[in-house]
């Protein structure tokens, strides 16, 4: 069974549990916003908070929905599947499966630059640091815990605070300064997928203004040739939303059955970047 679609709706998978596709709004440049009255803003919140509830209430039969249980987190700003419970013990078992690394979870992410070589594993711990100066304020970053002796790799004590973060990456297509990658946590480190883009491979997720930059909090700066295929100028990229999507998860199930795989279409804008920018995988099937 798959889950709902790239527009925020919710699929009852089975009694126990039930899946959620996180949208996000995107700004880009060359738009603007319709002007919204409060009043009318407000009521259209109201109208699909009731809808919501009715979808809620048909799946379950017409009973009341109850509340659904956090098993797992995306970024803010990430878009893509998540898994909930509709009660605890289904929860506590879910949220097992992340702690232990049983869930199989594959992104995409747009990159600003290509990585070389195209296909690897970075296994970096990451840990949060306070960046000094003008702009004072904490970010997630490098942790090596080794060092290099001449052509030779010394293992060092890690960093106080880090912790253990492998991903596994290849690259799906690149091009106008871009580059479409599949990307595989190995480890759930907070920001883990941003930080390991960013500083360990020199390619960060387009539209990751926090992590663009060590020094200070700027707009990420984009290749001309993006900017020329995005229509848009530099002044525009602090618009670009963030370019990372939570693709499929694959949850275990008994011994000898297959995996429950649940996957989300990326978002609208992120096809329309895709597109834009001719990134089509070579792989259709990826």
């Amino acid at each position: 069974m798959a889950a709902a679609g790239g527009g925020g709706g919710m699929k009852l998978l089975w009694r126990p549990l039930a899946a959620l596709a996180q949208a996000a709004c995107s700004v880009t440049g060359g738009q603007r916003a319709a002007s919204v009255r409060a009043e009318d803003l407000a009521e259209r919140l109201r109208a699909r908070k009731s809808e919501r509830q009715q979808q809620q209430r048909a799946m379950l039969g017409g009973a009341a929905a109850p509340p659904l249980r956090l098993c797992h987190r995306l970024d803010k700003e990430t878009t893509g599947a998540m898994v909930l419970a509709r009660g605890a013990e289904a929860a506590a078992r879910l949220r097992q499966l992340f702690q232990t690394r049983q869930v199989h979870k594959v992104y995409w992410a747009i990159a600003v630059g290509q990585p070389e070589p195209p296909e690897g594993l970075v296994d970096i711990p990451v840990v949060e640091r306070a960046v000094r100066g003008g702009q004072a304020h904490f970010k997630r970053t490098l942790a090596p815990n080794y060092r290099l002796e001449g052509d030779r790799e010394v293992k060092t004590r890690r960093a106080r605070g880090a912790a253990c973060a492998v991903t596994r990456y290849r690259v799906l297509a690149a091009a106008s300064g871009c580059s479409l990658l599949e990307l595989q946590p190995v480890t759930g480190v907070k920001h883990q997928l941003r930080v390991h883009l960013a500083y360990g491979l020199g390619c960060p997720v387009l539209g990751d203004h926090k992590y663009s930059h060590w020094r200070k909090l700027a707009p990420q700066k984009l290749p001309e040739a993006a900017l020329t295929r995005l229509r848009l100028r530099q002044a525009q990229a602090r618009h670009v939303p963030l370019h990372l999507h939570a693709r499929c998860l694959a949850l275990p199930r008994r011994p000898g059955a297959e995996p429950l795989q649940l996957r989300c279409p990326p978002p609208a804008f992120f096809l329309s970047t895709m597109r834009r920018l001719r990134l089509e995988p070579a792989d259709p099937g990826a």
